[in-house]
């Protein structure tokens, strides 16, 4: 009895691991990365971290991504914590505590803050990592989504926040392969917002086509319902600029943030089943 116990709290403590990174070939995260080489040069990109397969280390299994989080690109689910590579992730850890330090303290992990927020539309619990060694890294994990941030940080740093994922084939947030498909409808246009970067205020232009097609029920000369919304790297939803019926035409609305901290925020028009997400980035 005491051992069937144990058995079915293993499992259920396994399945708790893998929400906190859903472990399983093809799936997907989809992230915004901003790189800054620690002299005067940034760069912005999107990039695709993938399960691609699975290899075996000193009888563990782990599952291998496309791209490194935490200076790894391997990764393992283990009771009640995350492995990447050897480095444990304690999903169990209370916030503002240091967890984990090798034997020459010369790697050392720590939560620094465990908040419920929400991602991608839904309420998720989120534990923030760090670990400084040689090169600081950080981690966000989710407990519906996994990583949805991660940086690392030497002379200069690398930031990636995650704005789509597909788990289990589900698309969730606005991952790469839908966005391209939602923006075939044609006349519709989200510029990028000028100036970018910009502190504190930007302006952010749109057209709205007169057309009718799959993505929009308006028909010429008439109005539809069209919403400009701004959110945080977190999917926090921060300000409606726009939430009104438009007739076809080019628009421009300004933007002031002076009440908000530097970072990295998404503007997205939606109009019907049309949907375009920007990122934009602001410097004070």
């Amino acid at each position: 009895m005491i051992f069937a116990l144990f058995i079915l709290y293993s499992f259920f403590s396994q399945i708790h691991a893998q929400e906190y990174f859903p472990l399983e070939i093809g799936n997907r995260w989809d992230y915004f990365v901003m790189k800054y080489d620690g002299s005067s040069t940034w760069t912005e990109d999107t990039v695709s971290f993938e399960i691609i397969d699975t290899v075996t280390f000193l009888g563990e299994k782990y599952y291998r991504l496309t791209g490194s989080i935490c200076g790894s690109q391997y990764v393992r689910a283990d009771s009640n914590f995350i492995y990447l590579s050897a480095i444990p992730f304690d999903l169990t850890a209370s916030a503002g505590t240091l967890y984990y330090a090798d034997s020459t303290n010369t790697v050392q992990i720590y939560v620094s803050s465990i908040d419920t927020i929400e991602v991608f539309g839904c309420q998720s619990r989120c534990i923030s990592y760090g670990v400084a060694s040689v090169i600081f890294y950080s981690m966000v994990l989710s407990d519906r989504f996994g990583p949805i941030q991660h940086s690392w940080y030497e002379t200069g740093y690398e930031d990636y926040y995650s704005f789509g994922c597909f788990l289990s084939g589900v698309p969730y947030g606005t991952p790469l392969s839908v966005f391209d498909e939602i923006n075939l409808a044609e006349n519709f246009k989200l510029f990028q917002n000028y100036p970018n970067p910009f502190n504190p205020s930007t302006k952010i232009k749109y057209t709205v086509p007169g057309v009718v097609n799959d993505h929009w029920s308006m028909e010429r000369g008439n109005e539809g319902e069209v919403k400009l919304i701004v959110y945080d790297i977190l999917g926090r939803e921060i300000e409606t600029l726009v939430n009104e019926d438009q007739a076809a035409g080019t628009y421009e609305v300004n933007w002031n943030a002076s009440g908000l901290p530097s970072g990295v925020y998404f503007y997205k028009l939606q109009a019907g089943d049309y949907i375009q997400t920007n990122k934009m980035l602001l410097l004070k």
